[in-house]
């Protein structure tokens, strides 16, 4: 549902039509037809800002509502008896981003059916449009760009989780827990924008450029380029980062009684 939040096209009004809009639409050939639409410009625009801002709590429900109740009803005091805080800790990790990046994943392959369905490929393609797919996914064929932007959305959901994994340190409130990582998001991107907008305006471009790298939109840039793996290599660095927070946490909170 959040991939098809995403615009199709502008009119002549200069008015955002979405996806959803345009499953309504009567005429859909003649749209189509006459803003030029095709299949890939659709496939990107889906992962537009409504998908960045609310993508954190669709990923990471299930598992707060499971991490809520195991604290509440004493089942992590039966985990420790087990486990190590160490295991746990990592095989809630792992659990939160292969669940994140599969979602991500079968949604993409779903939502690109249905944009492959619905909208001509490569014979509406202008000349813009051939000329930039290449810059931002190499000389590949269209066929492996979908490829490409299928893995691209399942390296987003492993990646999407940290701030869901953040509130799981600190709250134990499943209502919390879901709503925090939007909050978390929220403001994570508003303070880098408005990092950029100074950088930009005091026209250090190379600055501005940098702080680009700590965008998860990142990830739809270029496959493979070196932006692309800083991106990846600063989320997985967070994830670290948090993984030894969430050991001490949960380390202390055992001698202290309140887990387990």
């Amino acid at each position: 549902m959040l991939l098809m939040t995403g615009t199709v096209y502008t009119d002549e009004h200069l008015k955002n039509h979405l996806f959803l809009q345009f499953l309504f639409e009567k005429n859909k050939e003649a749209i189509i037809k006459r803003y030029s639409i095709n299949a890939y410009s659709v496939l990107r625009s889906g992962t537009g800002v409504w998908f960045y801002d609310f993508l954190p709590a669709f990923l990471v429900s299930g598992y707060m509502y499971n991490l809520s109740s195991e604290r509440k009803n004493g089942g992590l005091r039966f985990m420790m008896v087990r486990e190590s805080i160490s295991t746990y800790c990592f095989s809630k990790l792992l659990s939160l981003m292969i669940s994140g990046a599969v979602i991500t994943f079968s949604a993409g392959a779903i939502y690109a059916g249905v944009v492959f369905g619905m909208f001509p490929g490569k014979k509406v393609m202008d000349e813009y449009m051939i000329q930039t797919y290449p810059v931002i996914y190499g000389n590949g064929s269209l066929e492996s760009i979908i490829i490409v932007w299928l893995f691209e959305m399942f390296i987003l959901g492993a990646l999407a989780v940290v701030p869901g994994y953040l509130a799981g340190i600190f709250f134990n409130d499943r209502y919390m827990l879901i709503c925090v990582p939007i909050l978390i998001n929220y403001v994570y991107s508003q303070v880098l924008q408005k990092i950029e907008m100074i950088f930009l305006e005091k026209e250090k471009y190379d600055i501005y450029d940098k702080t680009g790298t700590y965008k998860l939109s990142n990830l739809f840039y270029r496959f493979g380029s070196v932006r692309w793996r800083k991106t990846i290599i600063l989320y997985l660095s967070f994830t670290i980062i948090l993984y030894i927070c969430f050991c001490l946490v949960v380390k202390r909170h055992r001698k202290r009684g309140i887990y387990a």
